[in-house]
């Protein structure tokens, strides 16, 4: 059949299951989600991600580490020396929307997230920056795909050409990930069965939630 890829929307590093206070719930949930990962790569399929707008600084940080602190002024140099290269404040995005035509993407990097220090080998998140089409140039997305994809050029070729037809699709943003967003409503009563089986999946495993049903009610958004 026709190749498949597998896009997401946000991020592939799970850097928010740590600080949840429960280091056994928290090595849980990354054991789990890295299988998914190892699952993914055992069937061959291309699997990643698309961030809009991202407020990374990972290729900032390393133009910092190979040219040194390029946002310092030398002494013997005077404060509105024009032509200095300066980082401070910018996003990779800021560098690189300058640097990639529409279409192009960018060298591919390793993620520098410390989470993935325990993640198997092969699953940890790489990505790379895809310039997308539309008015002005169009957006500068942030792309992210697990390693065995980022070391098989077939693979990341793939993500790259499905990415940017999905954002010609859809005007800049991919049309897989709109058209997902539209149809993911939420109904009340279909929240409330999700939280009672999050519940009772916790209390079996001897985790159960704190406070009170009464008071995360009133924290849940209303529909």
């Amino acid at each position: 059949g026709r190749p498949l890829v597998a896009l997401a929307d946000g991020t592939l590093i799970r850097w928010m299951i740590r600080g949840m206070d429960d280091e056994r719930l928290e090595d849980e949930l990354i054991s789990r989600y890295t299988e998914h990962l190892e699952e993914f790569r055992d069937d061959g399929l291309a699997l990643a991600s698309y961030v809009s707008r991202p407020a990374s600084t990972e290729v900032v940080n390393l133009l910092r580490f190979v040219g040194g602190d390029l946002d310092a002024v030398p002494p013997s140099m005077p404060t509105d020396a024009p032509d200095m290269p300066r980082l401070d404040g910018l996003l990779d995005r800021h560098v690189l929307d300058t640097v990639l035509a529409p279409g192009e993407r960018s060298a591919v990097f390793g993620s520098a997230s410390h989470i993935q220090g325990e993640y198997p080998t092969g699953t940890d998140i790489a990505f790379f920056y895809l310039k997308g089409p539309g008015p002005g140039g169009g957006e500068l997305g942030r792309v992210e795909v697990p390693r065995w994809v980022a070391d098989d050029p077939a693979l990341l070729d793939r993500v790259h050409a499905t990415v940017l037809q999905e954002c010609r699709k859809g005007e800049g943003y991919p049309l897989a990930l709109s058209e997902a967003h539209e149809r993911a409503v939420v109904r009340a009563s279909e929240r409330e069965a999700f939280f009672r089986l999050v519940e009772r999946r916790l209390r079996d495993a001897g985790l159960g939630p704190t406070g009170s049903r009464k008071r995360r009610s009133k924290q849940r958004p209303r529909v």
